[in-house]
């Protein structure tokens, strides 16, 4: 059996009241019901009390045998509390008063751990729903993005709208009010309704072509809010059925249910929704142009750590319609690139967001830094002056700053580096002269204050990670993949674009593809400069967590 719980909240009486949830997951329902779409059996709660709500999803998820499909979906308000617990508010939800009248994220979590349907979807369109829980309790210290806090043990499948500190967006601009829906739950239905998130045309809607349909619909009418998505995933998911059926002269796929019978799956599909010139012109291209038009000279493109899976996929990517391509991504330590131009001559390009004057740069995406700690610095925000006080040699413990008693280790880019240089005037902060090679402790006087470089983003965030009290900074996005590293907000904020755009985060920069001059027309650099700014690269940068310099979004933080 196939069942939907939907439920929305509105005509809050301690909350601004949502003008979008009824009408949403009404629209979401009537999809989710058509035999010819989704095949639930849909129920509907609409503005009922935390009571309600919690026992109704206490018994779907406790009824549900191995063979039924599970979805749960909640539109209204998410709210947080002081530790930054999540909790789903239903109508009658006070703040003041979480525990006992709102319904815990946490206990939702649970109660899906616990559930015997190996299949269960749950879609959270609301803000702050990044904040979403794991199986296992969180380690102290701060949010984390929700593709990290899904236990993955289970097989599960994360979609994310955005972080844990982002607002949901209805159309119309108000943050969760507006009267024409929230974009989220709007390409949902979209993608459902038309088909057109049968990205394969094999007649199914499956949960990842769903995430991918999803995430361009809503990076297209808000950039702001990025979707996300990690997990793992034995077996597959249909949704629902496509716009194409079974192709002539195929074995015709197996209904949902038969298929679930054949092949079951442990899937947990999570989705939470918290409701950007150069000499290539940024036309919308959606991918290099095919056939005897694709060039046949040969580049070279230089690139250090921290972009190098980015541009791996963006050659791979280019590679599909130009198979052909002789295209080598060559892999140096960051600032090492105007050097390696001009071993390498004319057939090269560089990406970097540091700078060469003698280079044409063109802008592909901003770029979003962090401060990152080692988890045990027990701080998870630290205010401009005490970051100042920490580089000049103010503060040598984490004691100082109220945290826990640990020597702070100061971990740099190489004196030499442009970012280093760039990242510190944003933050208004010097580092001091490297005086320990190991980070660990000075090489000289034991007083010293210990302060050591690196030559490249994973360098630091390598020694971070491994080296307790060290504080450094590096890729916002990047900064997420390490177990003992943890970002740390400037004055209260997360890294963020909005907050980049009107002036309130400071650590940000322009990736950019530096070249010998102007390429020459039909060249292959040309070329793939005119893909970089077409919508199959900006899908790819977006998925990246940077904010292309493309199309109507275009920042205006690029420049020229």
């Amino acid at each position: 059996m196939r069942i939907a719980l939907v439920i929305t909240a509105g005509r809050y009486a301690d909350l601004p009241r949502l003008h979008a949830p009824r009408h949403d997951g009404g629209q979401l329902a009537e999809v989710l019901a058509d035999p010819e779409v989704g095949d639930f059996r849909v129920e509907v709660l609409a503005d009922r009390k935390v009571d309600r709500v919690r026992r109704r999803v206490n018994e779907v998820l406790a009824d549900a045998g191995p063979d039924d499909v599970v979805l749960l979906y909640f539109s209204g308000h998410g709210v947080k509390d002081v530790s930054g617990e999540l909790y789903l508010a239903a109508v009658d939800t006070r703040r003041d008063l979480l525990p006992a009248t709102g319904l815990s994220a946490r206990f939702v979590r649970e109660l899906v751990d616990r559930c015997r349907a190996r299949q269960v979807l749950v879609w959270l369109d609301c803000c702050f729903g990044g904040a979403f829980p794991q199986g296992a309790s969180p380690k102290a210290g701060g949010d984390v993005d929700v593709v990290d806090q899904v236990q993955p043990a289970r097989g599960c499948a994360v979609m994310a709208a955005s972080t844990a500190i982002e607002y949901a967006y209805e159309r119309g601009g108000e943050v969760r009010g507006g009267p024409r829906g929230s974009y989220f739950t709007r390409a949902l239905v979209a993608g459902l309704a038309t088909g057109e998130a049968d990205l394969d045309g094999d007649g199914w809607v499956d949960a990842d072509e769903l995430y991918r349909y999803v995430y361009r619909k809503v990076v297209a009418e808000t950039p702001w809010q990025r979707p996300t998505r990690s997990g793992q995933v034995t077996g597959d998911l249909r949704v629902a059925r496509g716009k194409a059926g079974p192709r002539t002269g195929e074995q015709s796929p197996p209904p949902p249910a038969a298929a679930r019978r054949r092949r079951p799956a442990a899937y947990l599909a999570v989705a939470v929704l918290l409701a950007v010139n150069g000499w290539f012109g940024y036309q919308a291209v959606t991918g290099a142009e095919e056939g005897p038009t694709c060039p046949s000279d040969s580049l070279r493109l230089v690139v250090g750590p921290a972009f190098g899976p980015v541009l791996r996929d963006l050659a791979g990517r280019y590679r599909r319609d130009c198979p052909a391509a002789d295209i080598t991504v060559v892999h140096i330590d960051d600032g090492d690139g105007p050097r390696r131009m001009a071993e390498e001559g004319d057939g090269s390009a560089w990406v970097s967001d540091d700078s060469a004057g003698d280079l044409v740069a063109t802008p592909l995406a901003v770029v979003l830094y962090s401060v990152v700690v080692h988890e045990d610095v027990g701080v998870s925000s630290l205010t401009p002056e005490q970051l100042r006080g920490i580089y000049d040699g103010t503060h040598r413990n984490w004691t100082a700053l109220g945290g826990r008693d640990v020597p702070i280790r100061l971990v740099s880019r190489a004196a030499s580096s442009p970012l280093r240089a760039r990242l510190e005037k944003q933050l208004g902060v010097t580092s001091p002269p490297s005086t320990s090679d190991d980070c660990e402790s000075p090489d000289g006087a034991p007083d010293q204050a210990v302060a050591c470089e690196r030559v490249n983003t994973q360098d630091v965030l390598g020694t971070i990670n491994q080296t307790p009290g060290s504080i450094g900074y590096a890729t916002a996005s990047h900064a997420v993949g390490y177990r003992h590293v943890n970002r740390l907000k400037i004055d209260g904020r997360e890294p963020a674009f909005e907050l980049v755009r009107n002036g309130t985060y400071p650590l940000w920069s322009v990736l950019r593809l530096h070249t010998r001059g102007t390429p020459p027309e039909g060249t292959l650099t040309a070329h793939l400069g005119r893909f970089l700014g077409g919508e199959a690269a900006r899908g790819i940068l977006l998925e990246h967590d940077y904010l292309p310099c493309t199309g109507e979004s275009r920042p205006e933080l690029c420049g020229n």
